[in-house]
């Protein structure tokens, strides 16, 4: 899995990784692009299915770009590499895609760099109050608007855990749960 410069993800198997991304990283810089980061699995056998459902999944987070099947815009690199991390556990719902598969949640570090709006708080059914709209920063880099929910007041600058609700991923703002204590 590649993310270039230009946050497009890169999804894809190969028999010689070393040889393929080298070939990748001559390509985009034609383009006046790099890779931003990188990240393979061990080899395993009948990826097949699992390339097939995870490309399903991240269809459905972000949307694929006109490089073709394997490539995405709009998925963070680390959302993406949790998901390809655990490719054997994505059958698990049928009918959220179209090949019967669900993005697995996640629960990724996460720091607040900007708030955008603050509103009037809303209570969800989770119990939690969603009120505030900002930046956030993963741990690769990648930045994710989102609508933060907490029973918490937080800051610019705080650091925490938060569970992405994947359903929320199409609106481009994500809807995103505090599931540590800001630090």
């Amino acid at each position: 899995m590649l993310q270039f410069s230009n946050d497009v993800i890169k999804v894809g198997s190969s028999s010689d990784a070393v040889r393929r991304i080298d070939q990748h990283r001559r390509d985009a810089a034609r383009y006046g692009l790099s890779i931003a980061n990188s990240w393979s699995s061990d080899p395993e056998e009948c990826f097949e299915a699992q390339e097939r459902d995870l490309l399903s999944v991240l269809a459905h987070l972000g949307r694929r770009t006109s490089g073709g099947r394997e490539y995405f815009l709009g998925v963070p690199f680390e959302m993406a590499r949790f998901q390809a991390q655990h490719a054997r556990q994505l059958k698990t719902k049928v009918g959220c895609c179209e090949t019967g598969v669900a993005p697995l949640d996640m629960i990724i570090p996460a720091k607040l760099v900007s708030v955008e709006s603050i509103e009037e708080p809303t209570f969800q059914d989770r119990g939690y109050i969603c009120d505030i709209q900002g930046e956030l920063v993963l741990e690769c880099g990648s930045r994710v608007r989102a609508i933060m929910c907490s029973d918490r007041m937080l800051k610019v600058g705080h650091e925490f855990d938060v569970e992405f609700d994947w359903t929320s991923a199409s609106d481009e703002i994500w809807t995103a749960y505090l599931s540590s204590d800001p630090r």
